[in-house]
């Protein structure tokens, strides 16, 4: 399953994306949420074909898409799954040309039959959020274990474009917008205190899943991105 807000001013409009699945194959997923049917348009005109989902509206400006599809693997491995879609917003002041650079987020997969079945954590708070110049900024993407039986553990990294590669120039919020930039590694608040410039800035950080083994020894049993647009 991958999650994607876009803004609702964009010309560009995917009712579904290719997913690479790291094992040298990819697919083409449908988007799966909001209304369907032959002439149905979301809020901003766009529309699919018939029977294709155009989203759903969380606000007069932004739409989540939900795309879903199933790939089995031939057997144990680290997988990293990829999907970019083209392009990022006009004028994000921390990435250098960003309109021309392609939004992009992975996960991994670790199947380790030793460890056994395992659900990549879920991520309940939407990556929008805004900021207030002078005033500390906080974003916690409220994640859990569906699996109810692993621990989380969060770390900053980098915004990334093709091919799920780091973006060329890409800087931490705070570089250009200034303030200081820490993300708790234990309860997954992002905080910038405190912007002091107006813009758009776009962010990312991953979201380990741990597991223990009979011997107490824990491992890493995937990883989720978030790219979280402030």
């Amino acid at each position: 399953t991958v999650t994607v807000y876009t803004k609702c001013e964009s010309e560009v409009d995917n009712c579904s994306i290719i997913v690479n699945f790291g094992d040298g194959k990819n697919a083409e997923f449908p988007r799966m949420n909001g209304p369907s049917g032959s002439g149905v348009q979301d809020q901003c005109g766009h529309d699919c074909k018939s029977g294709e989902h155009v989203g759903e509206s969380i606000n007069p400006h932004t739409k989540k898409n939900i795309y879903q599809g199933v790939h089995s693997y031939v057997g144990a491995g680290n997988y990293w799954i990829t999907t970019e879609i083209p392009n990022r917003d006009a004028a994000i002041l921390n990435i250098p040309l960003s309109v021309s650079v392609p939004f992009s987020i992975k996960t991994l997969l670790v199947i380790n039959p030793s460890l056994g079945c395992n659900s990549s954590p879920v991520l309940l708070h939407p990556p929008i959020d805004d900021a207030c110049i002078g005033n500390c900024f906080y974003h916690n993407p409220v994640a859990y274990d569906p699996d109810q039986k692993d621990s989380l553990s969060y770390e900053l990294t980098t915004c990334l474009a093709e091919n799920g590669q780091p973006i060329p120039g890409f800087t931490q919020p705070n570089i250009i917008g200034g303030g200081s930039l820490t993300m708790d590694s234990y309860r997954g608040n992002f905080i910038w205190c405190s912007p002091q410039i107006q813009g758009e800035f776009n962010a990312a950080f991953f979201v380990k899943e741990w597991r223990k083994d009979g011997n107490g020894v824990c491992h890493l049993i995937s990883i989720v991105e978030r790219d979280l647009q402030i």
